[in-house]
């Protein structure tokens, strides 16, 4: 009997730790959160300092149940959900509903999922942290306090459904600003965005093949203007003899970047594996848990993926500086480690992203991931691999070309001195080369051209410059940033859609140089999904910022995030926190519930009914025209995207008649397309659909003269995707369906085709089915009884035959080469052969002769790698011919 209980978040975890602990333990999985507050109840007591009412997670109640089973008869429970605060409230979550004493209850962390730091953690165990539990609670009870309060109000001024989030309606509004910027942009006039520039090719006259580019020295960007202007300038440029006057070189050095913490990670992830947020922390929770790798066995092989932290192990540097020693050279490890500086409120106590293992290298682990696994994973090696690398030196190059007319032409270039950290991580930067260039040398000029630029709008958001104004702005933490990505999407606030990705100056005003280190051999991608707001996100954001300026302002939620930290590090109290920002936020509750107007647009539009004024609309996403006479006019009408009415065709009196009332039928156009309905609606409901000939075709069916055996109504017969069958006219209340018989009378539905064969274990009829293997006969008392026998050559049923009688049909002198039994005549498709009949005892196989199958060819490699894993694919022959597969 096992003396100890290990709870874990996933049954991944569970796996890999039965590999590590000894048989004394038992491990089980929580499957992340066991409670919650109410789904249907708002959960929290304001007036008692908040207390939260929590209830067990739909779902749960079964897990809860296994593990309160163990729990009873371990005498100690180790709780080791992840080292935040999330999986601090998990593990606190846990001792409260398995009812733990604190004597029994421990707590256990480690930020790498390997033997060495598991049994370590064993070793040394703690207790709760009441200040991260505390922090998470915090966060919880806000967030129920916005999304329940203002929820309400957004459903009846805006439309039945939407939800407000503390942190992810404030992501919404930086990506609306962000739109309302390019639409100011674009609607200044083009002349005031145009700018021209001019450059030149030169050579040495001496070397009239070593080409260099130049560009005309203006004093602003903005100088030349206009098409006359540059053509001008080129002409006074262009006369003349030309001569370097100063060449400039400077020596600079660029500095490793330091390891990924998690938005660095999710960013370059996007950058240069096109992953998403969410794809990306799918990802790396995996290689957290842990992958089978060889001989090494289950490996966790990332540190925790959710830190904000830069910090890194002692003994990580020391094995990092070992191994870049040993693979690239001393002149690659630095004098002293490379130690780097996170911003305030990082959590030092965790480490940033790295292998756990620097000398299992991505070549090493490939064959073992999959395709995605092994691109992340490569990533991270590769990060923290350079950050222990001395700095990458260049040699900066300015050279100064005298023109007419005082101008000056100028040429840059950079020269690769010694690559250091970039020898692994690669580098952004694709400067020209300049060749051999001194004061004094003439020079030919081999053209000259002016170049029409206009000034760009602010880029829209991607996911990764989205990700890093959020941490800019000190919005969310590590844990959050994929679920506020993909929450702001769910709820339709916001969508990503492909675009031109235009390289302009105005990028670098939103992308620091985590999103410029881009490798070399990683091509700029031409089109980039960036984020837009839709139709409801804007009207959504646009209310909440009028109504509660407070909650949606940046620098109040990047506060608040401050004081979340001050909780977890036991500087702050949860209940001040909380009754701070109740205080105001009740105040504008009341006042947004009285003067929070309906969401609608003006339109120049009047109504076709009563000649009132059309206002637009929201409803499902959608704009759509509504009279302003309303509820006395209840005209409603669709809109395009320029606000013009979209009409419906006039309903068309028609010479059909109603089936129920015998009034004429009209024609009319809904939802999903043109229907037939009676004239006389709304006494009369009668509606019927078009057929293939334009005649009304009856929805519910042809009334028949039997009954349904249920509930007694008519019986309907109707079309199917199988043929006519029969339905009773009391749907959907009762659902009874029956099929047609050879007479035309219902047939109770079965699932196959009755036969005049008895079952022969219950003597009930036997139903003609059809498998994979084709057609059998089952018995239709199935499940009950699960009789089946096999139809013959002739149609008729034959009963499957035994091992012993399959032999029977085997030649009499045919035994089993291996063991010397009887073999069984068998079939594989329409193939017969033989097989020993003590199978699975003994696994021979034979022709019909006793003669060995021939054997299959062995696989063929290739170089082809898989498009799914990566591994190199083999070459097989199978029944159809050779075909490539992947060995994994």
């Amino acid at each position: 009997m096992a003396k100890h209980l290990v709870i874990v978040e996933s049954p991944t975890k569970a796996r890999t730790m039965k590999r590590y602990l000894g048989p004394d333990y038992i491990i089980e999985a929580s499957m992340g959160h066991v409670r919650d507050l109410p789904q249907k109840e708002f959960g929290v007591d304001i007036e008692h300092d908040f207390k939260p009412t929590y209830e067990v997670s739909e779902g749960k109640g079964k897990t809860l149940s296994t593990l309160k089973k163990h729990a009873a008869e371990a005498d100690i429970v180790y709780l080791a959900p992840d080292p935040d605060r999330e999986g601090e409230a998990i593990a606190w979550h846990l001792k409260e509903a398995l009812r733990l004493s604190d004597t029994k209850a421990r707590r256990v962390t480690f930020d790498e999922f390997t033997k060495t730091a598991i049994l370590a953690a064993f070793q040394s165990p703690g207790v709760i942290r009441m200040d991260l539990v505390n922090a998470q609670q915090a966060r919880r009870i806000l967030d129920r306090l916005v999304g329940y309060k203002i929820s309400p109000i957004l459903w009846k001024r805006v439309q039945r459904g939407l939800s407000a989030g503390r942190v992810q309606s404030v992501a919404v509004r930086i990506i609306v600003d962000r739109e309302k910027e390019i639409r100011a942009f674009e609607a200044r006039p083009i002349t005031d965005k145009e700018y021209w520039t001019i450059r030149a090719v030169f050579s040495r006259k001496d070397r009239p093949k070593d080409t260099f580019e130049a560009e005309l020295k203006l004093s602003g960007k903005k100088e030349i203007n206009t098409e006359a202007a540059a053509k001008a300038l080129v002409e006074q440029v262009s006369r003349g003899q030309y001569f370097i006057s100063g060449v400039e070189q400077k020596e600079v050095t660029t500095k490793a970047p330091p390891p990924f913490s998690t938005d660095l990670m999710l960013r370059q992830a996007s950058n240069q594996l096109s992953f998403s947020a969410k794809a990306t922390s799918m990802i790396a929770q995996q290689l957290y848990e842990g992958v089978e790798v060889g001989t090494r066995g289950v490996v966790g092989l990332i540190t925790y993926m959710r830190t904000d932290s830069y910090h890194l192990a002692p003994q990580a540097i020391a094995a990092a500086r070992e191994f870049i020693g040993k693979t690239y050279g001393a002149e690659f490890v630095p004098e002293k480690p490379n130690f780097y500086a996170a911003g305030a409120g990082a959590q030092e106590a965790h480490e940033a992203i790295r292998p756990t293992d620097v000398t299992l290298t991505p070549e090493e682990a490939r064959p073992y991931l999959t395709f995605d696994q092994a691109r992340l994973y490569e990533l991270i090696w590769r990060r923290f691999v350079a950050c222990q690398m001395p700095p990458a030196r260049f040699r900066n190059t300015v050279v100064e070309i005298p023109a007419a007319g005082d101008r000056i032409f100028v040429a840059r270039g950079k020269q690769l001195l010694f690559d250091g950290w970039t020898r692994v991580a690669g580098r952004a930067d694709k400067d020209q080369i300049l060749p051999e260039l001194a004061v004094g040398h003439e020079l030919t000029r081999h053209d000259i051209v002016p170049e029409q630029h206009f000034e760009q709008p602010p880029p829209r958001y991607t996911e990764a410059t989205l990700i890093g104004e959020l941490k800019k702005q000190g919005i969310g933490r590590p844990s959050t940033y994929s679920a506020i990505l993909t929450t702001i999407q769910a709820r339709k606030y916001v969508e990503l859609k492909e675009e031109e990705d235009k390289p302009d100056p105005a990028d670098a005003a939103v992308q620091d140089d985590e999103e410029k280190q881009v490798p070399l051999d990683e091509p700029r991608r031409k089109k980039r999904k960036k984020f837009h707001p839709t139709d409801l996100g804007e009207v959504v954001t646009d209310k909440l910022v009028e109504h509660f300026p407070t909650v949606l302002d940046v620098g109040f939620t990047s506060h608040m995030e401050e004081d979340l930290d001050k909780i977890a590090e036991a500087k702050a109290d949860w209940v001040d926190v909380l009754k701070e920002f109740n205080a105001p936020f009740e105040k504008d509750l009341a006042k947004a519930s009285k003067e929070m107007k309906p969401a609608t647009r003006p339109s120049a539009l009047k109504c076709p009914k009563c000649a009132s004024d059309l206002v637009q609309r929201l409803s499902r996403g959608s704009w759509f025209l509504a009279c302003t006479g309303y509820p006395k006019c209840k005209f409603a009408a669709s809109v395009d995207s320029e606000g013009n009415m979209i009409q419906k065709p006039e309903p068309k009196m028609t010479d059909f008649d109603c089936p129920t009332c015998g009034k004429k039928m009209v024609l009319r156009d809904g939802r999903w397309g043109p229907f037939y309905a009676c004239s006389g609606y709304p006494e009369c409901k009668k509606a019927m659909k078009v057929g293939p000939d334009g005649r009304p075709v009856d929805r519910s069916g042809e009334p028949t003269e039997f009954t349904c055996p249920k509930c007694g109504k008519p019986l309907m017969k109707k079309d199917g995707k199988r043929g006519p069958f029969l339905g009773c006219s009391g749907y959907p209340k009762c659902r009874t369906i029956l099929n047609i018989g050879p007479d035309g009378k219902p047939v109770a539905k079965t699932s196959g085709e009755p036969t005049d064969a008895k079952c022969p274990k219950c003597g009930g009829v036997m139903l003609k089915k059809f498998s994979k293997r084709g057609p059998f006969l089952g018995c239709s008392n199935y499940p009950k009884c699960r009789g089946t026998m096999n139809i013959g050559a002739d149609g008729q049923p034959t009963e499957k035959k035994s091992a012993a009688g399959a032999a029977a049909e085997a030649p009499a002198d045919v035994k089993c080469p291996t063991c010397g039994a009887p073999m069984a005549k068998k079939w594989k498709g329409k193939r017969a052969f033989l097989g020993c009949s003590t199978y699975p005892v003994c696994k021979t196989t034979t022709d019909l002769h006793g003669n060995a199958l021939p054997e299959r060819a062995p696989a063929q490699a290739t170089d082809i790698p898989c498009p799914n894993c990566g591994k190199m694919m083999v070459i097989r022959e199978g029944k159809w011919g050779k075909f490539f597969a992947c060995p994994g």
